[in-house]
């Protein structure tokens, strides 16, 4: 059995609004969604070690990874992770930062707010997809949360 992108990129893209996907392809939007799942998968394995993401085939499916049960619940946090992953780039955005650094007025101050309240978006998401992945494990007996 296994398990398709789909669940968890169909999922990620259910919760985000990204206006710049309008003028994307179906392809790119696709692609972008799936570094996200990739990124937000490399972080949940360090909590759960009872499924691996690391073999996929070119379907984009992972080999040998059936969710059963637990399947809505993975794509969910996963699917959290991916938010915090696509969040990040606001955060780190460049043109927030050169706004910030270039001019001293409303349009400035506006930008500072805007990359302070990303900042502490970020970080509350941030967290409570690292306590999912947390609370995932810990009711899976999965001893992966112990060692971060």
């Amino acid at each position: 059995m296994a398990t398709s992108y789909n669940k968890f990129t169909e999922a990620f893209l259910s919760k985000v609004l990204e206006y710049k996907y309008l003028s994307y392809t179906e392809y790119e939007v696709e692609e972008e969604a799936i570094t996200y799942m990739k990124q937000a998968l490399s972080k949940f394995k360090n909590y759960c070690r009872m499924y691996d993401f690391t073999a996929f085939n070119d379907d984009e499916e992972f080999i040998d990874v059936d969710l059963g049960n637990d399947e809505m619940e993975v794509v969910d946090i996963v699917s959290d992770g991916m938010i915090v992953q696509w969040l990040h780039k606001y955060v780190v955005n460049s043109d927030n930062l050169e706004n910030f650094l270039s001019t001293k007025d409303l349009s400035a101050y506006a930008g500072s707010n805007l990359t302070a309240k990303n900042k502490e978006l970020y970080a509350e998401l941030k967290t409570n997809f690292i306590n999912a992945c947390r609370e995932f494990s810990y009711n899976h007996n999965d001893l992966g949360v112990f060692y971060h």
